[in-house]
C-alpha cells in the first residue's frame, strides 16, 4: 500500500504497487550532468560506505503486504492534523511549516531538524517530524509515452507523512483515502552507499530507512524492489534521501582530513572544469 496524503487522487493496487516500483526505482538511478574532475584522489580512501542501526528491537517483517494499521488522529508536535489539511496544501506550505522535505528523492529543507531528531532516537528520547515528499515526472523520455500520457495530469504530487519515535520503535503515519493509517518499525538505518553502477553522476547516497531487520543493506532492499520473484521485497520506508556529487565529496573529503589532523589547511579553486588544490601543514 503506498502512503499519501489525503487529497491524492486513489489507485488501483496494481497502479499503486507500480507506481512505487517506478518511483524508487528512478530515485535509486539519479543523474546529473557531468561534474568536475577531481584532483585528489586520495581523498577518496575517506569516503568508505557504512551502516549504523539506531536497533530497538528485531522483528522480522519483510513481505511486501506489510500489515497497516488505522492510526489515532493525534499528530506530532505542533503541527495540524494530516487529515484536517486543506487539499491545496503546497510545498512552500509545508517548508514554511518546518517539514523535512525531500523533492524528488533528495533532501532541500530541513536536513538539521532532521539529524536532530536521528540523534534524539539513538539516545532513545521521543520525537517526531513530519516529512514532505515532493515528486514530479521530470523527463518524459524515462516514461513510455502512453504511460506518461496517463500520468502527467496527477503531477507534481506531495506525499505527507508524520514519523515518531516512542523510546522503543518508530511509527510512520500517514492519510489515505481519508482515512489515516500508520506501519511500525524496529530499526532506523542510516545507509551510506556508491552508486548503483559507473553511470551515476553523483558520488554516494545518505539514506536514512525505517526497517524491521537491523542487517538489512540497500543492497537487499534494492534487489527486492527490482525483483520479480514473489516475497522478495522487503517492507520499508525511506525518509530522508541525500545523493552527493564528486564536487559535494571533495569538500567533505577534505573537511574530514582537516578534523583529523588539526595542523592541516586547504583550500581550492574551481576554474571550468580543473580543480586546483593546496594543502599546507601549520
Amino acid at each position: 500500500m503506498i502512503p499519501k496524503t489525503c487529497f491524492s487522487a486513489p489507485l488501483s493496487k496494481s497502479a499503486k504497487d507500480t507506481e512505487r516500483r517506478i518511483r524508487n526505482i528512478f530515485e535509486g538511478q539519479r543523474r546529473r550532468p557531468a561534474v568536475i574532475v577531481l584532483a585528489l584522489v586520495a581523498a577518496a580512501a575517506l569516503l568508505c560506505g557504512s551502516a549504523v542501526a539506531v536497533r530497538v528491537k528485531q522483528n522480522q517483517t519483510n513481505t511486501e503486504d506489510a500489515e497497516v494499521s488505522n492510526a489515532s488522529s493525534e499528530p506530532p508536535g505542533e503541527w495540524e492534523a494530516l487529515e484536517l489539511l486543506p487539499e491545496d496544501y503546497s510545498l512552500e506550505q509545508a517548508k514554511a511549516d518546518g517539514c523535512i522535505v525531500l523533492e524528488d528523492g533528495q533532501i532541500t529543507s530541513g536536513k538539521e531538524r532532521f539529524l536532530r531528531f536521528s540523534e534524539d532516537c539513538a539516545d532513545r528520547r521521543n520525537s517526531s517530524v513530519r516529512i514532505a515528499m515532493h515528486y514530479t515526472l521530470g523527463d518524459p523520455s524515462r516514461y513510455d509515452p502512453d504511460y506518461y500520457e496517463e500520468l502527467k495530469d496527477s503531477y507534481p504530487r506531495l506525499y505527507l507523512h508524520d514519523l515518531t519515535y516512542d523510546g522503543t520503535a518508530y511509527t510512520w503515519r500517514w492519510c489515505e483515502d481519508g482515512e489515516l493509517l500508520e506501519r511500525r518499525y524496529s530499526d532506523l538505518l542510516r545507509m551510506e552507499d556508491p552508486p548503483d553502477g559507473p553511470g551515476a553522476a553523483w558520488d554516494h547516497a545518505i539514506r536514512y530507512v525505517l526497517v524491521n531487520d537491523p542487517n538489512v543493506t540497500w543492497g537487499d532492499i534494492w534487489q527486492g524492489m527490482i525483483s520479480s520473484q514473489s516475497g522478495a521485497y522487503i517492507d520499508h520506508a525511506v525518509v530522508y534521501q541525500e545523493y552527493v556529487y564528486a564536487d559535494d565529496a571533495l569538500s567533505e573529503a577534505l573537511e574530514r582530513l582537516a578534523a583529523a589532523d588539526k595542523s592541516i589547511e586547504f583550500s581550492y579553486t574551481q576554474a571550468g572544469n580543473t580543480v586546483s588544490l593546496l594543502l599546507t601543514r601549520a
